[in-house]
């Protein structure tokens, strides 16, 4: 006898429910090396999870009371360049999912053409979390030491 499949609670859903939010860097998509930049999503459901997504790595959860959450850094470097996407969850029931947004490509360009670095790559980042000024949730993007 094959085994028995888990119930899901009463109201559990496994397909999107949310409309997908929308995603924008600031200043724009496109940053130079040692600059700051901002990845915001936003979405209509105040109280969620925002996860951001980099082309299949997921960066770990924020939770906001409004509808957004923005991730930040000041010091962007090679490794942050590519393709994200944002979605969000309820926190109260964790299968109530957004579709994902659409994806935005994020450019990093170094000094200039033909200016390549003799160093390696530096590790991917890891995240720390803070609350800006205006009370809108962030999330700081930061290099390994």
């Amino acid at each position: 006898l094959p085994p028995k499949q888990p119930k899901l609670p009463l109201g559990t859903q496994t397909e999107p429910s949310y409309p997908k939010p929308s995603i924008s860097a600031s200043p724009g998509e496109e940053v130079s090396l040692g600059t700051a930049v901002s990845i915001r999503c936003w979405g209509q459901h105040p109280g969620v999870r925002f996860v951001l997504n980099k082309e299949g790595r997921h960066f770990p959860p924020v939770d906001s009371d409004g509808l957004e959450a923005e991730f930040s850094t000041s010091n962007v470097h090679r490794d942050l360049g590519g393709s994200y996407t944002c979605s969000y969850h309820s926190r109260s029931e964790p299968f109530t999912v957004s579709y994902p947004s659409d994806p935005m490509e994020l450019v990093v360009r170094g000094e200039g053409p033909g200016s390549a670095s003799p160093f390696p790559a530096p590790p991917p980042p890891r995240s720390s979390w803070g609350f800006g000024a205006n009370g809108t949730l962030r999330a700081r993007l930061c290099p390994e030491p």
